[in-house]
């Protein structure tokens, strides 16, 4: 381009910056509908974790057995569990194919981490890989004047920094931001169990266990993560 071309461009950039108006990226009413909708969502989430979470460690022992002795059989034994805690009803509203046996928890613990995922967007303002890449051991707690105590989500950003990693913490609340972040840890927990791993809390090694980890570590998975321990 010629320097005609690109005083021309940097003229109209600027007349384009000078006549921007800022508008809300939702309205109000449908951000709104967004909080809400992820609070039913919660909810629900809650209301079934503990059956979810004893389904899949009795999964991961009874997955072994039958590797073991028949070669695994993970359909039948999923569809089986399934039905002894008693989500069947669960699974199926969520529309996951409840045939898929063991497979069909993966489905239900990749929603899991989406809707926690979500919510923590909506009550810090982070963007998606920022959420995406949150290190297991992310919440911090301080005392700030008058006594007051401050929720905060430890992480990374490359924002305004030429792409560089940058330690840096976010504004929540316990009850909406931490709430999540509490209920992601305990689908990630069971990951971590059976691959024998510890989140560490250090600087240099929290990075190494993600709070999303990948459900395709499970043993039964189709695409399954191999790894060494």
């Amino acid at each position: 381009a010629t320097p005609t071309r690109r005083k021309e461009l940097e003229s109209r950039a600027k007349e384009y910056r000078n006549n921007a108006r800022q508008h809300a990226p939702l309205p109000t009413r449908v951000y709104a509908g967004l909080i809400n909708n992820l609070s039913i969502e919660l909810n629900d989430i809650e209301a079934h974790t503990p059956q979810l979470l004893a389904a899949l460690r009795d999964g991961l022992r009874l997955h072994a057995q039958a590797k073991a002795a028949q070669g695994g059989q993970e359909i039948s034994i999923g569809r089986a569990l399934i039905e002894k805690y008693g989500l069947v009803d669960y699974i199926a509203r969520r529309g996951f194919n409840i045939d898929r046996g063991l497979r069909s928890l993966n489905g239900v613990v990749t929603e899991v981490f989406q809707v926690c995922k979500l919510q923590i967007h909506v009550f810090s303002g982070m963007r998606s890989e920022e959420a995406r890449t949150l290190p297991y051991h992310c919440m911090v707690t301080t005392k700030g004047g008058h006594g007051r105590t401050h929720s905060l989500i430890a992480g990374v950003t490359t924002k305004l920094n030429k792409g560089r990693r940058l330690r840096t913490h976010w504004v929540t609340t316990d009850r909406e931001g931490f709430r999540v972040i509490r209920l992601a840890q305990k689908y990630a927990d069971v990951i971590y169990e059976y691959l024998g791993a510890t989140p560490r809390k250090s600087d240099n090694r929290k990075d190494d266990s993600p709070l999303f980890s990948s459900p395709d570590y499970l043993p039964w998975s189709v695409g399954q993560v191999k790894v060494g321990k």
